[in-house]
């Protein structure tokens, strides 16, 4: 809902291409190269920790703008701030799911958990524009925010215990039997 509400805050189609392809092109480039760098670093979950804070932040800005409409720039900032936490998750998620596959079919494995992935983002993406629909965009944001704080507790809970740095490779090479 992202895109949608760029429209209805009244910014030129100019300025959403150069914002969301542009911008987004940029910033995702950045998250990749930083990303992958710091989930080797740090690993695949705290990663994951880290862009879903990013995320509340990006959900929570966005509802708050929607709720009292502030500078067009402002709303500019919290979309590129989003595109960048989304583009960390994918990274920090992909490696992740890499983990989970076996050895010898990990190309079916990583297949079917990122159908599943895509899945989710299908019916999010539906339920989103149904609940924006009837109920408007800070709804839809404030929501997101509210379901990552509600899973702060597991992920910490999941973190504790975990050594700073990636527990396995996810080189292909390395999982080859």
């Amino acid at each position: 809902m992202a895109g949608p509400m760029l429209v209805d805050a009244g910014m030129n189609l100019e300025d959403i291409a150069w914002l969301r392809g542009a911008g987004g092109m940029i910033v995702g480039l950045l998250a990749a190269i930083l990303g992958t760098a710091a989930v080797r670093h740090y690993g695949n979950l705290r990663m994951l920790a880290l862009s879903g804070v990013l995320l509340l932040i990006g959900f929570a800005g966005l509802g708050w703008w929607s709720l009292m409409p502030g500078p067009v720039w402002l709303l500019g900032l919290f979309q590129l701030l989003l595109m960048t936490a989304t583009a960390l998750s994918f990274i920090a998620l992909y490696a992740a799911m890499m983990d989970w596959c076996r050895p010898g079919q990990i190309a079916t494995d990583f297949a079917l958990l990122q159908a599943v992935d895509s899945g989710i983002a299908i019916l999010s993406g539906i339920l989103a524009g149904q609940l924006a629909g009837r109920l408007g965009y800070a709804s839809v944001f404030l929501l997101a925010a509210i379901l990552l704080l509600l899973a702060a507790p597991m992920i910490r809970s999941r973190l504790q215990g975990q050594p700073p740095t990636p527990a396995k490779s996810t080189s292909f090479a390395e999982n080859e039997p």
